[in-house]
């Protein structure tokens, strides 16, 4: 997980709350209305495009692009349908509750067989015990490179039951995004094609500063890079930095 700088809700949005005292999820429709006089409106694509853009372009879980489009879901942090049905209804529009995630994989069916969910179509109406909002999260998490192609998500402390169980709850180590991560990393540190010889020290460092400058001065619409904690890890790693 990457650490979202949760803004304070949108006018536009508690404004909507106010007139309209929604009590479902479906409430909030879909896509913009046409302006009616005396009327308050908002969508959950406009919804979409703020949580978007408030998490650089990457998915609150696994860190791979999300967009605008509807392929990007809405998530409710603390589940709206959950075993809890009165805090879930409670937080059903609170915008500090709601994030943006990937297609949890739901688009991959023909392509990856067997077909594996993750996100939050793994997470269903399950409650995690990290959330990408906690300042500390990324220090949580660690990876390892467990094939040339492979990367996998740990605890960076022993016995992190919290950590591990987020993990599962959210399949994060399901084989497409060990491999993707594995992709990304392998275009990253090794010199050949072959991913045979480490990028120098030096040229980690460079790298590593570009990233870090890049993220701190990242605009509301600029995009983080995909699996950036990842990159981030294995570049300090051959900084010697870790």
């Amino acid at each position: 997980m990457k650490f979202i700088k949760k803004q304070t809700s949108p006018a536009a949005f508690e404004a909507w709350k106010l007139a309209n005292n929604p009590k479902n999820w479906n409430d909030l429709k879909n896509a913009p209305a046409d302006p009616e006089s005396g009327v308050v409106y908002f969508s959950k694509s406009d919804l979409r495009k703020i949580l978007v853009a408030e998490q650089g372009f990457l998915c609150c879980y696994c860190q791979q692009q999300i967009d605008f489009s509807e392929k990007t879901s809405l998530e409710h942090f603390f589940p709206k349908d959950g075993a809890d049905k009165i805090l879930g209804k409670t937080l059903m529009f609170d915008y500090q509750n709601l994030l943006a995630v990937c297609d949890g994989g739901q688009f991959d069916k023909g392509k990856v067989v067997p077909r594996q969910t993750f996100c939050d179509r793994h997470k269903l109406e399950k409650t995690i015990p990290l959330s990408p909002i906690f300042e500390n999260i990324e220090s949580r998490f660690s990876f390892i490179q467990t094939a040339v192609d492979k990367i996998e998500i740990i605890s960076s402390a022993a016995d992190d039951s919290e950590v591990e169980k987020t993990i599962k709850i959210l399949n994060l180590n399901a084989e497409i995004l060990q491999k993707r991560r594995g992709s990304m990393i392998a275009g990253l540190i090794f010199q050949d094609q072959e991913m045979t010889k480490l990028i120098s020290s030096d040229d980690a460092k460079k790298l590593l500063n570009f990233f870090e400058k890049e993220i701190a001065s990242r605009q509301p619409e600029d995009k983080f890079p995909v699996f950036c904690t990842v990159q981030i890890h294995f570049l300090k790693l051959i900084a010697g930095e870790k």
